[in-house]
This record gives C-alpha cells, structure tokens and sequence, in this order.
C-alpha cells in the first residue's frame, strides 16, 4: 500500500482500500523511501504502481531537502519516467502547484 494517494474525484472504493483493485481513478501514489525498503519503494513498488496503471508516481527522500522525485507513466512502454526538472524538494512542491500533477 502506499504512502499517500491522491484520487481523481471522492474516496477511494472500498475494494481499493486494502488492495491495488479499482484504481481507476487513482491519479498518484506517493511513497516515503525509509531505511530497510529503499529497493521496495524505488524499484518493487515503482513496478507494481506502473503494471497497475497509475499515472503518476512519486517517491520522497529523506536527505537534508526532502527530495520529491517525480514520475509520469508513459502508456507506450508502461514504465514510468522521470518529469523534467529533477527532484525537487519537498518545500518547493509544498508552496507550488506542479506543471504536471
């Protein structure tokens, strides 16, 4: 499950809330990378988000600027890639409403 996620309209269905079914409307998952699941939240998760259909996804740093990576899945490869720009840190995307969501 992840960390935060962001829907595109409502509370999320019932069956999604224990499971990644009914993600139609999931917009963005957002995972907090923590010591011990680096390789999970990089790479498993990523993996999984993408093989779902999520649209976005986002990972969070925790260095001294609490980096915000963020991906966009390209519906040609059904991979995510990287929004232009880099990370940026959780402060800016905070104060900032995002080019792309």
């Amino acid at each position: 499950m992840p960390d935060l996620t962001v829907w595109a309209k409502g509370w999320p269905p019932r069956s999604a809330r224990s499971s990644y079914a009914g993600t139609a409307r999931l917009l963005l998952v957002v995972e907090v990378v923590s010591r011990g699941s680096e390789v999970v939240d990089r790479i498993i998760k990523k993996a999984e988000y993408a093989k779902a259909g999520i649209p976005h996804y986002w990972f969070v740093e925790r260095d001294g600027g609490t980096t915000v990576h963020r991906h966009v899945l390209n519906p040609e490869t059904g991979e995510y890639e990287p929004v232009p720009g880099g990370g940026r840190p959780l402060a800016w995307l905070l104060t900032t409403v995002p080019d792309v969501l």
